[in-house]
């Protein structure tokens, strides 16, 4: 494993302390069990009858949820563009000790879904449906379809609160915004991407075009920082109402770690030296911490690139470059991280976590662009400035692909390095205590897992016409007693495609069958065996003629019902007469 380089020792004992919760500081030379196969007072959970079969060291079962129970609050993070292993939980060297301490107080899992990038996530998330029905529009028109009911909707008419601060990309025009879409508290970044700083290179008549609060263009304050305004803003927003008696739903979408990476410069030194190592090393000591915390098992066949660079092979300028700015991505997931403990702290002080289900989760798997929309000619990429408010950078495929060890490729890809990521689950009481569920769910699950717990129908479901019924299924019984949602016989579907990126994959049971692009292409489909090889290494279409056929015409059948379009979205027929690639 790489140690820590030396940082100043207020951050190292962060560091530790991270370290510790995740089960990474060992006595003795026996491994140490999971963090999360713990409970608060240190005892090693026992299986229970209640495991499903992909879950480890569960707590006794949660009570049973009756109408009489109170309806919870609901709190949603959601992380972008996060990669799987980036967070202590899950492997990374990073130290994010209040998701750790989540993580011990509630349940990871390991086999959670979204989309392929973030705004088809978002659709799917705010709806329960696919998102090929539940939006509509070019990329960067993409909007959410008039007939389908948002989360935030149907909890505000059952009587919630509900607020949002952060991230939308889900439309631009006045019955878009998230004010017209059920939120009554908001503010929120409206396009895909945006500074974490006050934008230097805008005038005064164009500052108003990203942002809005409750339905108005608004510009940022000058000491504007992108996450600590969101959790500023969430804060207060329920603290507004809190007493009211009634319950609330908040949506804090955060728009870090996305590009561009900037952070102030104070929590970017810290990080000095940790980088320099470079992709393989880093890589490396990641695949060895997910050994260790049982996230996989030590004879795990981690995916290996052959397109990651040769850290020797860089110049020294080029690997100062490149450690600089995963140096500031570190930054900013650290500063998520401790926005995160202050929004979790304050609802520990108001005597309301036990009535609050947590969620945090990222949109989709780590980002490889190499520009990023949004780069002004005038930005000074100067080593020296990166990470200040007049730098802009991504950071890049090299270190996207470290950011989704050990699996395959990353945002954009029907991989699981696209679509696999983080979420971690706590509601006190309820929710087992330090488990890892290995069991598959999806994004557009939330919505109605959400509304049964809250105990409200679903409008299309209460006989109101015209609007569109959730696809999701409800995963209760997967998130309180670990009993699976998903059985062997059942199909699971994601299909997304741009001209330049995208793909499709059906799912059964353990197989994927999959395609997608590269470089604008579609390149051969490829079936992989999940429950044998999760970071899929081996294709076995050759060996499974049978299983692809049949996984291609469920796909077709749900690009019929989706109104997807089969050319386009590379038709999963057409896999079944192409041979595997080598």
């Amino acid at each position: 494993m790489i140690g820590y380089p030396a940082v100043n020792r207020c951050h190292r004992a962060r560091a530790v302390l991270a370290a510790a919760v995740c089960g990474l500081i060992v006595s003795g030379c026996s491994p140490q069990t999971d963090p999360a196969a713990q409970s608060d007072s240190g005892a090693q959970s026992v299986p229970t009858a209640q495991s499903g079969p992909g879950t480890d060291e569960t707590d006794d079962a949660a009570p049973p949820l009756s109408t009489d129970s109170p309806q919870p609050n609901f709190l949603l993070i959601v992380a972008d563009d996060l990669g799987f292993s980036d967070i202590a939980p899950y492997g990374g060297e990073m130290p994010t000790p209040n998701l750790a301490r989540l993580a011990t107080e509630g349940t990871r899992f390991l086999d959670f879904h979204t989309a392929v990038k973030c705004n088809p996530t978002r659709a799917m998330l705010h709806t329960g449906i696919d998102n090929n029905t539940a939006a509509v529009g070019p990329r960067r028109n993409y909007r959410l379809s008039p007939d389908a009911a948002t989360l935030a909707e149907v909890l505000r008419d059952a009587g919630y609160h509900t607020y949002m601060t952060g991230k939308w990309d889900l439309g631009r025009g006045a019955e878009q915004v998230p004010s017209a879409r059920g939120f009554e508290q908001v503010f929120a970044l409206l396009p895909g991407a945006g500074r974490h700083f006050p934008n230097p290179h805008r005038d005064a008549s164009d500052a108003l075009n990203s942002y809005s609060e409750n339905g108005e263009r608004v510009a940022v304050p000058d000491d504007f920082y992108s996450t600590y305004h969101y959790t500023d803003r969430m804060i207060e927003y329920i603290d507004a109402n809190l007493g009211d008696g009634r319950p609330f739903f908040a949506f804090l979408s955060y728009t870090a770690p996305h590009y561009p990476l900037q952070a102030p410069r104070d929590r970017i030194e810290p990080y000095n030296g940790w980088y320099e190592e470079g992709y393989q090393a880093i890589r490396s000591a990641r695949i060895e911490r997910l050994r260790e915390l049982g996230l996989f098992s030590a004879g795990f066949e981690p995916y290996r690139d052959e397109n990651l660079t040769d850290w020797a092979s860089l110049t020294d300028a080029e690997r100062a470059n490149e450690a600089r700015r995963m140096q500031i991505y570190a930054a900013m997931v650290d500063i998520m991280d401790e926005e995160i403990g202050r929004v979790l702290d304050y609802l520990h002080e108001q005597g309301i976590a036990d009535d609050t289900v947590v969620l945090f989760m990222s949109d989709n798997g780590a980002d490889a662009t190499a520009t990023g929309a949004g780069y002004n000619e005038a930005d000074d990429n100067s080593l020296g400035n990166l990470g200040d408010a007049t730098s802009y950078v991504t950071v890049g495929a090299n270190w996207a692909r470290v950011s989704s060890t050990p699996l395959r490729l990353y945002k954009a890809f029907t991989t699981e390095g696209g679509t696999r990521v983080p979420a971690i689950l706590r509601w006190p009481g309820r929710v087992a205590a330090g488990r890892i569920d290995r069991n598959f769910f999806q994004v557009a699950d939330l919505m109605p897992t959400l509304l049964e717990l809250a105990g409200v129908k679903h409008p299309a479901d209460s006989g109101e016409t015209g609007m569109l019924r959730m696809q999701g299924r409800p995963v209760t019984d997967l998130w309180l007693h670990g009993i699976p949602a998903y059985g062997d016989a059942d199909y699971a579907f994601h299909t997304y495609t741009e001209a330049r990126l995208g793909g499709g994959y059906a799912r059964r049971g353990d197989w994927k069958l999959a395609w997608w692009k590269e470089d604008g292409e579609f390149v051969p489909g490829a079936l992989f065996n999940l429950a044998e090889d999760p970071a899929e290494t081996r294709d076995r279409a050759a060996d499974h003629p049978e299983i692809v056929a049949d996984l291609a015409q469920a796909w077709l059948d749900y690009a019929a019902q989706n109104g997807v379009d089969i050319e386009t979205a590379g038709s999963a027929g057409s896999i079944v007469t192409q041979p595997p690639p080598p």
